[in-house]
């Protein structure tokens, strides 16, 4: 009421948007005391709320859920658990696979060592004599190739396409 008479100069949109911030710090001043009489209480859980009547959210056109007002947890357990077995279960049968041996380049590098600690001289097709299919022959070419690397092992092959001679160092 006393804002006109303080402020006779000023336009009317001014003074209303003034009063405006003054409402809405009135009611954030209320709002401050309701949180902290709330927190005195140790009453941490908030809810938003909804108007009863419509039962419509505060997002729009949302219709909330209301429990009836006799229902307990068991009651809920139990239509719950109804509801689950009447839904058949989705269920795929796999194919059956079989899982394969994994060999490692490590141990092909140990075994090569083994047979070269007892022969000076082995021929690399001995070696892959053993092995059960074609991953296991590249592994251990690799793992011979790798002792080439590091010089444990001198490989030789005389001509192409021949059996290759692998040598002690």
């Amino acid at each position: 009421a006393l804002l006109p008479y303080l402020y006779q100069d000023e336009d009317d949109e001014d003074i209303q948007e003034l009063e405006n911030q003054l409402r809405m710090y009135k009611e954030f001043i209320e709002a401050s005391k309701n949180i902290e009489a709330m927190i005195g209480k140790k009453q941490f859980s908030f809810i938003r709320v909804f108007d009863k009547y419509s039962r419509k959210s505060a997002l729009g056109n949302l219709k909330m859920f209301s429990a009836p007002q006799n229902a307990t947890a068991q009651n809920l357990k139990e239509a719950y658990e109804h509801l689950l077995g009447r839904i058949a279960p989705l269920e795929e049968k796999l194919k059956e696979k079989k899982l394969e041996y994994k060999i490692s380049i490590e141990d092909k590098i140990k075994h090569i060592r083994e047979i070269i600690l007892t022969k000076f001289k082995q021929n690399f097709s001995m070696i892959i004599k053993e092995a059960k299919n074609k991953t296991e022959v590249i592994v251990s070419f690799l793992a011979m190739l790798e002792l080439v690397k590091q010089r444990e092992v001198i490989a030789e092959q005389g001509d192409l396409f021949t059996d290759i001679i692998i040598n002690k160092k």
